[in-house]
């Protein structure tokens, strides 16, 4: 395959809005490496090291959230954005209005 390696993250212990991603990134085999990040425990679940981190995390990119998804030059964070990214680049995106 001549696909590169793309990075995702998302927190380490949620499915949330990343297990979407994830689905389609296995789904495609595309090669990637998942850092989840760290969150505290229930009920709060602080999010401290994440905004401690994030704005070096992303250093390069101007609205670092969760989760992202880095793949050569292109950074993209929004799980809707990263998916319609994903879905042009695998072509699983409609490309008429009946698909």
């Amino acid at each position: 395959s001549n696909l590169r390696m793309v990075e995702f993250s998302y927190w380490g212990e949620c499915r949330g809005y990343g297990h979407p991603i994830r689905l389609m990134l296995e789904y495609t085999a595309s090669p990637y490496t998942f850092t989840g990040e760290l969150c505290g425990p229930p009920p709060y679940y602080h999010k401290q090291e994440w905004l401690k981190n994030k704005y070096t995390t992303l250093s390069d990119y101007d609205f670092p959230n969760l989760p992202y998804l880095r793949d050569g030059e292109t950074t993209l964070t929004h799980h809707i954005a990263i998916m319609q990214y994903l879905g042009r680049k695998h072509g699983l995106y409609p490309v008429i209005e009946q698909e």
